[in-house]
């Protein structure tokens, strides 16, 4: 007996997604795909932006390692995104102060604040 209730119970839960199903199909399908091409795009950003990240890091330190620092960080600073700029820009305020350049250090400080 307890079968028979079952199978209707099941039956009539069927019926109840079939009904669903039918009318939010198209709703159910665009949610998906829209979730899925976001995470394709916010993938794509991650991995070209950690990608830029390295390389302008390997600049930084490529112009830190060089022969004139100062001039390699400038020149570096100037086509870099604002977060390594700032780092270039303490950096150079680092190496001036190294050299007694006062000056020149806090010019580089006041301009990293901005």
């Amino acid at each position: 007996m307890s079968d028979i209730f079952r199978e209707v119970d099941e039956a009539l839960q069927q019926d109840k997604m079939l009904k669903i199903w039918k009318e939010y199909k198209t709703t159910i399908i665009a949610s998906i795909a829209i979730l899925i091409v976001s995470s394709a795009l916010t993938t794509t950003y991650h991995s070209w932006n950690n990608g830029r990240n390295a390389t302008e890091t390997a600049r930084l330190m490529q112009a830190i390692d060089s022969s004139n620092p100062e001039q390699s960080i400038t020149d570096v600073i100037k086509d870099t995104r604002k977060n390594h700029a700032a780092i270039g820009t303490f950096i150079a305020a680092g190496l001036a102060l190294e050299e007694n350049k006062q000056e020149v250090a806090a010019a580089l400080y006041l301009k990293s604040a901005e």
